[in-house]
């Protein structure tokens, strides 16, 4: 599959002013989602990826570059360890359980940082459940989307 432009010379809103220069959304091979601003003659000025997905299937530390996370625990119960919150004010980030397998995948606070006044969130525990979670950046916060 090759790259899919999603939407060219789109308005972006920017705090409280709209703002076109050539912006375009494009959906890469890798599944990642781009953003950036383009030239007149096409060429990328600047460009962001604002979605990788990634698949788990055990335990693991999640860097602050992921948005959404879909989990399988076929192989047996997991924890996924959050970044820490002091680099994640902001982020917003979707955990989805993509198998039946009765294995439960544990969302863990980095060290002794909470997720809805805990340290671990085990709402994880049937196929396609989505953890839908956001950080103000003193702590996490997490709600069941299924």
């Amino acid at each position: 599959m090759s790259d899919s432009l999603v939407a060219y010379n789109a308005t972006f809103q920017n705090g409280d002013t709209n703002s076109t220069s050539n912006a375009y959304v494009k959906r890469a091979n890798d599944k990642s989602i781009n953003v950036g601003v383009a030239n007149v003659a096409g060429l990328v000025n600047s460009a962001q990826t604002v979605l990788t997905p990634l698949s788990l299937t055990t335990t693991a530390t999640l860097s602050g570059l992921q948005s959404l996370v879909f989990a399988a625990s076929a192989g047996g119960a997991y924890t996924v360890t959050l970044p820490p919150v002091a680099a994640s004010a902001g982020i917003s980030l979707t955990v989805i359980k993509t198998d039946s397998a009765a294995n439960t995948v544990t969302l863990k606070g980095n060290g002794s940082e909470l997720i809805n006044g805990s340290n671990t969130y085990t709402g994880l525990t049937t196929q396609y459940y989505v953890i839908k979670l956001y950080c103000d950046g003193t702590a996490w916060y997490a709600g069941k989307l299924a």
